[in-house]
């Protein structure tokens, strides 16, 4: 006997998770935009590590950006419209994002 095939829905547009149209969590936060992120589960937290974020509008006209990583985490729960993402930020600077820093471990 065959199985019934199995069908998806076409993608449901829910918001603008990050930028322009979006509604922001730190709406006082410099990010403008960003790349697809790589998102995980983590001590009951989505995690969301993002590529290239910029912090406004202007960021590729002031050279090229290094160290422009950024993660944020959202909640497990289903939400009922655009999830509110939180950024990792700087301790002495809540309005920028705290780019991730990847190190090596002293032998």
């Amino acid at each position: 006997m065959r199985g019934a095939a199995q069908t998806a829905s076409p993608p449901e547009i829910v918001g603008t998770l990050v930028g322009p149209g979006a509604t922001p969590a730190q709406p006082s936060l410099q990010v403008y935009g960003t790349d697809l992120g790589w998102t995980f589960e983590h001590e009951g937290r989505l995690q969301m590590f993002f590529g290239d974020t910029w912090h406004d509008a202007f960021a590729l006209c002031e050279g090229e950006p290094r160290n422009d990583d950024s993660v944020a985490t959202l909640s497990l729960e289903p939400p009922s419209g655009v999830p509110a993402l939180n950024f990792v930020t700087k301790p002495e600077a809540p309005d920028e994002f705290a780019p991730i820093v990847v190190e090596r471990a002293a032998d």
